[in-house]
Formats: C-alpha cells, structure tokens, sequence
C-alpha cells in the first residue's frame, strides 16, 4: 500500500462506506507450487472434508491504507466486510463453494504464529486422520507439516510477517462449511503487496 500520510485526518463513517462500494477487488489468476502441495497435504488429511485456496488483489485505496498502516482494520469491519464484496462472493461462486455469507467473527492472529497454525492443522488432520502412534514418527511428521506452511508462506510473502495483518475464524460463515469443529478461515492481508489471501478448512466429524 502507499507509504501513509501520517498528517492525514481519520477518514469518517461515510468515507468508510464509499471505500466498501468503490474498492477494487480482483481475484488472482496463479499462486506458487507451495500452495498446490499444502492443499494436496490438506486434502489427504481431511478426506471426508474439504478445503480452498484464493488469492485476491486490493486496490490502492486511501481509506484501507490509512486503517492499514495503523493496525485499526477492525474498525472498518474487515475481514468480514471483505467477505461480503461482490468480487470476492463471485470468485467463491463455484461448485464447490456456496457462499451463503453469515457474519462471524474474526480473531486477530500474531503474524509470527500463522506457519505454526497452518502447520497444526496438516499434522493433525481432520476426524479421520491420526498422527504417526510411533514418537519418532510422529516428531517427523510434525517437523515435515511445518516446513510444509513456512514454504507456504515464504512462497506467498517471502517471510516478511511484520507486513502482514491475519485474522481466523472457527465458525462457519458460509454454508460450504460443514459446521463442526473442524472449520478454519484464515484471512491473511499483505499490506505492502496489497495482496489478501483465504484459506479454508472444513471437517464433516
């Protein structure tokens, strides 16, 4: 995002409303190799559920930059106002994805642990899938499910953390998730490249 203005004066309500209708939200085209192997991982541990993957590119909005830069998103009601742009609901109108939208709410995550928590979810796995019973295995796997989400995230945003905002949920804010304890959103903004990225996890146990 642009480099902020600390001069500028905190944008009002109304401002807020018009940065929401006047955004420009666009779905990415490609993702690095990284993100393929972390959802085959996914995939062949949540076998009686299901997970996604999408990229989305911001426009260069004063209004988010201004909140960006100083870690109030949550003033403007992001990421779940995010969820309910029409870019972002035409993007998830797939087959497999129905995005009747609820609102939830959304926990702000140390950019530090996101690898950690990604990680967590490969190793454990869904209602059906058990770690390695041997403790050597099971350190490996650990060890290899971790390497797996920082290869992720060094492919996404090279590391750079400090730049990051990430927020999760474990409800399910659309009727794609199964509703168990099994769900996961992870929303992650870049706020220097002005990319978002959304990954979901869902259990049917």
């Amino acid at each position: 995002m642009r480099e902020p203005d600390w001069r500028q004066p905190r944008p009002t309500r109304a401002d807020v409303e018009r940065m929401w209708r006047d955004l420009v939200v666009r779905p990415l085209s490609a993702h690095p190799l990284a993100v393929d192997e972390l959802l085959d991982a996914l995939h062949d541990r949540y076998p009686s559920g299901d997970t996604a993957f999408t990229g989305f590119a911001l426009g260069d909005h004063p209004v988010l930059a201004w909140h960006a830069a100083r870690d109030r998103l949550s003033e403007i009601g992001f990421p779940s106002r995010f969820l309910h742009h029409p870019a972002v609901v035409d993007a998830l109108s797939s087959p497999g994805f129905r995005p009747a939208i609820h609102d939830v709410e959304f926990t702000p995550v140390d950019p530090f642990t996101l690898p950690g928590r990604i990680a967590s979810y490969v190793h454990h796995g869904g209602a059906y899938h058990h770690p390695p019973a041997d403790p050597d295995r099971r350190a490996e796997d650990a060890i290899a499910s971790l390497e797996l989400a920082t290869a992720l995230c060094a492919a996404l945003f090279g590391m750079r953390l400090t730049d990051l905002v990430v927020a999760y949920s474990d409800r399910p804010w659309s009727d794609w998730f199964f509703g168990t304890i099994g769900d996961a959103t992870f929303v992650v903004l870049d706020r220097a490249a002005r990319n978002l990225w959304l990954l979901c996890v869902s259990d049917d146990a």
